[in-house]
């Protein structure tokens, strides 16, 4: 498998392509940005609409009142007595256009949150497709990732349902389900992780006396009807046959300091409840090796990710809580550093550069052009262009000039203006 290595072929920290992953982040990220601009604009207007029709309401009301108070003294007036009727329907008239102007005023004003709240959706619902997009298909830094597999099966077929949470840098988590394919695609038995599983698990009850023992289960045969792996905490299920249910659960533990302890159900055997639930100490090691065996081997497949489950944001959901600039803006903080270096160690200033060593010493360089990553600015204004200045890439600065230059253009002087 090949590793990564700088331009000046110092050590890469991680063990795939990442200018892929920024490429396709940029792709994604920028759109999102784009749509929450639109958004915030679209609402300044709306808001500046509304207000203006306000003011106009406001200065209709003074003048009908002045009005209104005008005719009312002119009818007060004994030689205009005789014109009441008159003066009431002068009244009713003026009043029935100010309800008209308030009535259009509020149904413009609803005409247009309802509009601003369907284009909002709809912005929110491409933004999503986008980043769902990013987190499926682009590798990014993981910290730590927990793996669960549900085997469901229907008649002689079975198929494994597998799921991944995966922890990145800066509180970001993302689940997603995984395409259970190869060793994975059929029922796992214990045997083919590891050999002589023999374990004092099962529940004997004596025919004379009725009396209950734990005797030792050989389990290489059993299969894994479900499991839930951590690094520090696992769930395994384990069945005798394929068409029958979860006889074995596993509940196991282990501190940083590498103790091991467990305990161990037997569900729809009520004899069991006559045992201690407690593993036996010579047991514990053999279950820590089939736990380690099988989230190593469920690890090829986080690279085989299907469909984003969930995605949150210091522990909110992205999706249900309007976090998409806010996660994009989290994700640009945790990408610049990595840029910044990226850049400084890559010989040619126009492009970022990584080399790729294989097996055997050979190196292929594999690189990313800068104005590439910078043209997917250009539909940015001002302030959504500022979001991506971290990551070192534009010569532009929005606190010192007006506007942003065309891709592969001259900078604007400070100060410069179209």
């Amino acid at each position: 498998m090949p590793h990564f290595l700088f331009g000046d072929s110092s050590p890469f920290p991680f063990d795939f392509n990442f200018l892929a992953s920024i490429e396709a982040f940029m792709t994604s990220a920028t759109r999102v940005v784009l749509l929450e601009s639109e958004t915030k604009v679209q609402m300044q207007e709306a808001n500046a609409a509304d207000r203006e029709r306000v003011e106009k309401l406001t200065a209709m009301k003074g003048l009908h009142q002045r009005l209104m108070l005008a005719l009312e003294r002119a009818t007060n007036d004994p030689q205009f007595a005789t014109a009441r009727e008159y003066t009431n329907e002068l009244q009713e008239a003026a009043k029935r256009i100010v309800d008209r102007h308030h009535r259009q005023a509020r149904e413009s004003t609803e005409g247009e949150q309802a509009q601003l709240a369907a284009d909002r959706e709809r912005r929110q619902l491409e933004a999503r497709a986008h980043l769902e997009r990013f987190f499926l298909q682009a590798k990014m830094p993981v910290t730590d990732w927990s793996v669960t597999l549900e085997l469901h099966v229907e008649g002689k077929d079975a198929k494994n349902v597998m799921t991944a949470l995966l922890g990145h840098p800066q509180r970001v988590t993302s689940s997603v389900q995984l395409d259970a394919t190869g060793e994975w695609a059929h029922a796992r038995r214990v045997g083919e992780l590891v050999t002589e599983m023999d374990l004092m698990v099962g529940v004997k009850k004596s025919f004379f006396g009725g009396k209950v023992s734990a005797e030792q289960v050989k389990l290489d045969d059993w299969l894994v009807g479900a499991f839930e792996l951590r690094d520090d905490l696992a769930r395994i299920s384990l069945r005798k046959k394929l068409d029958q249910k979860d006889a074995l659960v596993f509940h196991l533990r282990r501190t940083e300091a590498g103790a091991l302890s467990g305990h161990v159900d037997h569900p729809g055997d009520p004899n069991a409840a006559q045992l201690p639930s407690a593993v036996a100490d010579s047991d514990l090691p053999k279950l820590y090796d089939l736990w380690r065996k099988l989230k190593a081997g469920a690890a090829p497949l986080l690279d085989h990710r299907t469909r984003l489950l969930g995605l949150t944001l210091d522990d909110a959901d992205v999706f249900a809580n309007g976090l998409a600039l806010p996660l994009t803006v989290r994700l640009v903080d945790t990408f610049a550093p990595i840029v910044r270096t990226i850049v400084e160690r890559s010989p040619n200033n126009h492009e970022l550069s990584l080399k790729m060593e294989h097996d055997g010493g050979r190196r292929e360089e594999v690189y990313l052009r800068r104005d590439e990553l910078l043209s997917k600015l250009q539909p940015l204004s001002a302030d959504g262009r500022a979001v991506f200045g971290p990551l070192g890439l534009d010569d532009w600065m929005p606190t010192l000039t007006i506007r942003p230059p065309v891709v592969g253009g001259p900078v604007m002087p400070e100060g410069d203006s179209a």
